[in-house]
């Protein structure tokens, strides 16, 4: 980076300490002389959940393609992980998950990816993958973390944050932060709006995509000598409006996180998680589940809707501001896209910081829109999967849910029996490839030839039964 672009860029802050602060953290480090990040909560030196983290208890991991990128910004953090303990899921194919579908199981268990990085997740509790990303964060020689401290309120001059007012929480001393980029990673409920309010900005133009959902995740301890898969998704479909995970994590522990999809009130004990599971569970894998040791409590959250607060539409934005993470976007957390965005938004800015500071913000919120936009829609083509039209939807919503329930139907008893056609689906929702793979002519024809050898086997079968009892 040239002295030119550097002669102003002293000292950064980040507002929060959760993964996506930590991720815009590592990459401001590059591009500022220090970086301060401020979090509400104290942070121990241990894998302990933090209240600030209303999510940390239930199932959590990086995409494929976040786990890629996680090593490129951390080198060494993958190997780490699976030293301390992280079961790791690096077969190249699906031999040790199981992805269920309603009631029906889906996609190759045997055949080999081409690509081995297709699908490579590291499971873990979101507490043990946090402090491993914030233990690299620390060891940064110009970051540092003000933790135990609230923001106050924002410092500004004309249309440009200049800082902020934090202070600590145990004796309320104010300290003042002067920065020349402020970066909000305070997620859901994020502190920008209160900036613009103080500036006298308007708020960001909100989208919200519906997305009811409760869940309710349990830790156990399953000792590793039991058989269990390292992890069993399952998916909601029409008619079954539930779903969730059971995911091996570290050092013996598992994760079982079990969702319902009409916002029902969650179950609360294990016993009540036992009992709903036994609608979709499989026996053997349910009959592992009772045997285990619950550790803690079960945990619930409740989800109405995804929110996309478009601040690439604003006519104007302060300098000195930016904002990462859920305080963007708040995706489905049942769907698991929201830490791989999150690295993907880190990415993008330490991109739009190399390029100079002229029109940064205009730069990274038009750039982080793009990446957001296909996951937004890719997540509103799938929704129709999940449950049907209501009685008095129109007959254009109607027609569209069959037609879209009917290819699903057909890809995913195409993938069953080719490897490439799992390949594909998993590349797609994993994220390291454009949803239009699985509209090119060459993917659609190999689907379509599945379903017509099916349709001519099926079609078979009755004169294949007459002819042997005629013989």
């Amino acid at each position: 980076m040239t002295p030119e672009k550097r002669e102003h860029r002293d000292h950064a802050v980040v507002l929060g300490a959760g993964m996506a602060g930590l991720l815009a953290a590592r990459v401001l480090s590059e591009s500022y002389e220090s970086v301060t990040v401020v979090e509400r909560d104290e942070l121990g030196a241990g894998a302990t959940p933090r209240n600030g983290v209303r999510q940390g208890q239930h199932i959590h991991m990086f995409m494929s393609s976040g786990t890629e990128a996680l090593e490129q910004l951390f080198p060494g953090i993958l190997g780490e992980l699976r030293a301390d303990g992280a079961t790791v899921c690096d077969e190249g194919d699906l031999s040790r998950v199981r992805i269920l579908i309603g009631p029906h199981e889906m996609f190759n268990r045997s055949d080999k990816f081409r690509d081995p990085e297709t699908f490579k997740l590291y499971l873990t509790t979101r507490p043990f993958l946090e402090s491993h990303v914030r233990q690299h964060v620390r060891l940064i020689d110009n970051v540092r973390f003000l933790d135990g401290h609230d923001v106050i309120e924002p410092m500004t001059e004309e249309h440009r944050v200049t800082g902020v007012r934090v202070a600590r929480r145990s004796t309320n001393l104010v300290t003042t932060l002067i920065a020349d980029l402020v970066v909000d990673a305070t997620g859901r409920t994020p502190r920008t709006q209160t900036f613009l309010d103080r500036l006298g900005c308007e708020r960001p133009a909100e989208v919200r995509m519906a997305s009811p959902v409760t869940y309710a995740s349990q830790l156990l301890h399953v000792s590793d000598d039991i058989a269990l898969d390292k992890l069993t998704f399952f998916n909601p479909a029409p008619e079954h409006p539930h779903g969730g995970a059971i995911a091996r994590c570290e050092n013996g522990t598992v994760m079982m996180t079990l969702g319902k999809f009409n916002m029902e009130e969650p179950p609360t004990t294990f016993h009540e998680m036992t009992s709903f599971a036994e609608q979709f569970v499989p026996q053997t894998l349910l009959d592992t589940i009772r045997s285990a040791v619950p550790i803690g409590d079960v945990h619930t959250f409740r989800h109405r809707d995804a929110v996309w607060r478009r601040y690439d539409q604003m006519q104007e934005f302060p300098e000195g501001l930016l904002v990462i993470g859920d305080a963007i976007c708040s995706l489905d957390p049942i769907k698991g896209q929201g830490m791989t965005m999150a690295i993907v938004e880190a990415v993008v800015l330490r991109d739009c910081l190399d390029e100079g500071d002229a029109g940064l913000a205009h730069r990274y919120f038009g750039a982080v829109a793009k990446r957001i936009n296909v996951v937004w829609q890719q997540n509103k083509m799938a929704a129709p999967l999940f449950t049907a039209p209501p009685a008095n939807a129109r007959l254009g919503q109607r027609v569209s849910w069959r037609l879209t329930t009917w290819w699903a139907g057909k890809m995913m008893a195409a993938a069953q029996n080719d490897i490439r056609i799992t390949e594909t689906i998993l590349r797609v929702n994993h994220l390291h490839d454009s949803p239009s793979l699985m509209r090119r002519p060459a993917f659609l024809l190999r689907v379509a030839a599945h379903s017509w050898r099916r349709h001519k086997v099926a079609a078979e079968a009755p004169r294949l039964e007459l002819a042997v009892s005629a013989a």
